[in-house]
């Protein structure tokens, strides 16, 4: 939020720098983040002369004038406008001068040559120096100031500081300049000079009826109408004051609703009167689902669950975050109704998210706007505009106020304050601060009284929030910190067994060469495809890219792996234990998963170790050492499909699935820009907690006494063929000694088939006595056999 220092001081007399004020401001909580320096006009630009004005005689449009700018040598200046002329009072941009048109474009003037003849400065229309609209006619004042007068003299502008303030959600009460005085005239101990309004008195009684169908939503509606406008620019004062915060101007009637908004904190909207069809005006939700074309031209289908002004010809606006176009003021207007309203801050939120639409208004009433204001607000706006748009009032004012805000009482003992702050402060110096901030006291005793907390203070509604109010003011600074300090034993809670199984699970996987990730629960529907189905949509999503929960780990997990992968990271070793979300019928489920993820190369590069890339197998070994280590039983791996990965195998315990592992989907990791191969896994951790009497305690076997024996089979296969199946059907034999396998090498090439592929299996056979060559080539002519049977593979030599 943008705060002019010069606003400011039309309402506190404040003489301490700006950098002094916004060390203040940060004090109240209103963190100051940035103080920029706002020139509305250049110092060095100033009213000219003309003295002399002739043709110039190598052009036809242009004119050789001398100006006068008050300094000992004249200008020779050359202009192209039609209507300059000698004798007259001109704006004047001297060499060295940067300005800036009302679209924003800078200029630096510099002596140049025209056409043969120098021209040493720039005689100004208003729009090359953003003080008006008219293009191509230089400016003639009317004015007997002399030659040399600052512009910013003439104008009545000054230069401005500008704060830029974080304005955090309890804070609503200072989104303006009137609520950021209040605050700083509690620092100071002075009293605020509010601008009072004239009262509004009807010369007419044009008709217009407002019926609004819910008070939760509308808690307060006013509203007057106003004829016989002339809608035109505003006054340079007026534009000025909406530039330094940021505000365009736009025309005389919207601009004085902005400036009321954005210096007493109040939103307010006109309509053009002559364009309602009928007198009354509806404020609620609307009975069906419509459209509305917005001010700025945009098409919006509504949900129904926007509060609308409305009237029997559609919508007129979404309350309290952007008008339609169908009421919008024009220069055609003459007749307008004004209103000014306090709307429920949790639905203004909720649509504004719905349809990605924030403004200055909605940004106020999401924080809560106080509900005493509308009508005062109303008051000012309209007094505004009788005197720069030359208005009428032409109807009573409407004031709906069903149930009149009172001030909240909040019991407070000295011993209390004290206590929670740190430091005993006088009741006399509490009182004080209370009064500064408009919280009255009441009921006062020897140990304490009641705060009555204003309506606009919605945020303080207990005790402790009374003392921050007080500390705030205080000071934060001047409050000593103690001396001495008692020590404090904090006893922790016993861990549930599914924290116990996490801390195991992250002790071993560390000591793995893991590396643990935590990622955002929410992520983008879109990403799901047809999988999100089941998916639980966010209803008040903070952004577009976070509307939905997880129904997996796997899709946050990606977007990590995809950044490391694109920053070099050549070997991925990533874990997560974190929550998984999902729709079961009229209810919902929440779960913790453990994911795993595997790419890149299996180790480090180094020169005596062939390096490799990592497979299905890797992954596999750690799942099962895990599941050893938590004393699970011993899985059987078996081929399945799965939408998420190409190649999958589910590990089974009595035909129960504990875990799938498998190559993500291909399709899965193009939308994430990967295009290596990532290995993934994500096990319920219920599933990893086992009782006591289940726990398969963990054996220690001594090494074996006897040689392993190393073959190599290289199999030519289907290209469906995935290497969990091969393992499988090995495994499967059952074999009385021991058997481990390895992918060692996948081929496609030279001397294969169409559609096939070669597997290189790598086999360790151990068994309790040392092998003969015959008993080896018998293992390995059952296990061929065995594979052509199954899988139709073929043996290459």
């Amino acid at each position: 939020m943008k705060i002019s220092y010069n606003w400011l001081k039309e309402y506190l007399p404040l003489t301490a720098s700006p950098e002094k004020v916004a060390e203040w401001l940060t004090q109240t909580g209103l963190e100051v983040e940035k103080v920029t320096p706002f020139v509305p006009l250049p110092s060095t630009l100033v009213i000219g002369e003309t003295m002399t004005c002739v043709a110039h005689p190598n052009a036809d449009r242009l004119k050789k004038l001398t100006v006068d700018i008050g300094k000992k040598e004249r200008l020779q200046i050359i202009c192209g406008a039609s209507n300059v002329q000698a004798g007259q009072k001109v704006i004047v941009a001297p060499v060295g001068t940067t300005i800036t048109s009302l679209e924003g474009v800078c200029s630096h003037i510099k002596k140049v040559k025209i056409r043969g003849e120098y021209s040493e400065g720039m005689i100004c229309a208003a729009h090359e120096i953003g003080v008006g609209e008219a293009e191509g006619e230089i400016m003639v004042l009317e004015t007997t100031r002399p030659a040399g007068t600052l512009a910013t003299t003439y104008f009545g502008v000054s230069p401005d500081t500008i704060f830029d303030i974080d304005i955090t959600p309890n804070m609503g009460h200072a989104c303006s300049h009137l609520g950021v005085v209040r605050e700083l005239a509690a620092v100071l101990g002075k009293q605020v000079d509010t601008p009072m309004a004239e009262p509004l008195i009807p010369s007419d009684s044009l008709p217009i009826e407002i019926k609004v169908k819910d008070a939760t939503l509308c808690q307060r509606y006013v509203g007057v109408v106003i004829r016989d406008i002339e809608v035109g620019p505003s006054p340079l004062w007026l534009t000025n004051k909406l530039a330094s915060i940021g505000v365009k101007s736009i025309n005389n009637v919207v601009d004085i609703t902005n400036f009321v908004m954005h210096g007493m904190g109040q939103p307010l909207h006109a309509f053009d009167y002559d364009q309602l069809e009928g007198p009354t005006l509806f404020v609620g939700h609307m009975d069906k689902k419509q459209q509305m074309t917005t001010l700025d031209g945009s098409t919006l289908s509504l949900s129904g669950e926007e509060i609308m002004i409305y009237d029997k010809g559609g919508p007129l606006c979404m309350a309290g975050i952007i008008g339609a176009s169908r009421p919008k003021v024009g220069t055609t207007t003459k007749t307008i109704f004004l209103e000014s309203a306090t709307f429920s801050p949790t639905s203004v939120a909720k649509s504004a998210r719905t349809h990605g639409i924030h403004t200055d208004a909605s940004f106020r009433f999401e924080r809560t706007t106080d509900i005493e204001l509308p009508y005062v607000a109303l008051q000012k706006a309209t007094t505004l505009i009788q005197k720069l748009a030359k208005g009428t009032v032409a109807s009573s004012p409407i004031d709906y106020y069903p149930n009149k805000a009172v001030a909240t009482s909040v019991p407070m003992k000295y011993r209390y304050i004290g206590g929670l702050i740190g430091k005993e402060i006088p009741p006399t110096h509490i009182h004080a601060i209370l009064k500064r901030l408009e919280i009255g006291v009441q009921d006062e005793e020897e140990e304490g009284f009641t705060a009555l907390i204003p309506p606009y203070r919605t945020e303080v509604t207990r005790p402790a929030d009374v003392v921050e109010e007080i500390v705030r003011i205080y000071g934060y600074d001047h409050i000593a910190p103690q001396k001495s300090y008692q020590g404090v034993t904090y006893t922790l809670p016993d861990r549930t067994k599914s924290e116990e199984k996490e801390a195991a699970i992250t002790t071993l996987l560390s000591s793995e060469g893991y590396h643990e990730i935590k990622t955002n629960s929410l992520m983008d529907h879109a990403s799901l495809g047809e999988g999100g189905k089941k998916a639980i949509k966010v209803t008040n999503p903070i952004s577009q890219a976070l509307n939905t929960l997880r129904p997996t780990l796997l899709y946050t997990g990606l977007d990590v792996v995809a950044h490391n992968l694109n920053h070099g990271n050549r070997m991925l070793k990533l874990f997560e234990i974190g929550r998984m979300y999902a729709k079961k019928e009229k209810a919902y489920e929440e779960k913790v998963r453990l994911s795993l993820f595997l790419a890149g190369e299996a180790h480090e590069p180094h020169w005596a170790v062939k390096s490799r890339n990592i497979a299905l197998h890797d992954l596999y070994t750690t799942v099962t050492r895990l599941f050893h280590y938590l004393g699970l039983p011993s899985m059987e791996a078996i081929p399945k499909s799965h939408p998420h990965f190409d190649e999958c195998i589910a590990l089974v315990h009595k035909k129960e699935i504990y875990a799938y592992i498998g190559s993500v989907a291909s399709h899965i990791r193009e939308k994430k820009g990967i295009k290596s191969e990532i290995f993934f896994t994500e096990i319920p951790v219920e599933r990893l907690i086992v009782s006591e009497e289940e726990r398969i305690a963990v054996r220690y076997r001594p090494f074996p006494q006897t040689p392993a024996i190393r073959r190599d089979i290289s199999l030519e296969l289907a290209q469906k063929v995935t290497y969990a199946e091969v393992a499988h059907v090995i495994h499967k034999e059952k074999l009385p000694y021991t058997l481990k396998v390895y992918l060692k090498d996948e081929y496609r090439g030279k001397g294969i088939a169409k559609g096939h592929k070669s597997y290189t299996i790598h086999l360790v056979i151990q068994g309790k006595k040392t092998f003969q060559e015959k008993e080896i080539t018998k293992i390995m002519q059952r296990l061929t056999s065995v594979l052509e049977k199954t899988l139709g593979a073929k043996v290459r030599e």
